[in-house]
């Protein structure tokens, strides 16, 4: 069950990459690819996974943010590079 629960993060998280870096999760459980992933997986609690990848974007967003103001004042000259890539959704080592 975790590692369906865990294709299931990936599938949806690849999903948001894919459109735009979504970090909503209603429009990502809304989706049509994404319900039908879900049922496919059969998994009794789908719908905890939309609101977990959302989740997970938000927070990548704040950062990018939090990053693009420290850069402006000065307190930083490092760049956040946390949504370049897919962010890994894996729940295993």
């Amino acid at each position: 069950m975790q590692l369906a629960y865990r294709d299931a993060l990936n599938f949806v998280s690849q999903y948001a990459f894919a459109h735009g870096k979504m970090s909503n999760k209603i429009a990502l459980q809304n989706a049509r690819i994404t319900r039908s992933a879900l049922v496919f997986i059969c998994l009794p609690n789908g719908c905890s996974v939309p609101r977990q990848v959302g989740a997970t974007y938000k927070a990548l967003w704040t950062k990018t943010k939090k990053n693009a103001e420290d850069r402006k004042s000065g307190r930083t000259k490092k760049r956040y590079k946390g949504l370049i890539r897919l962010p890994n959704m894996c729940l295993l080592p």
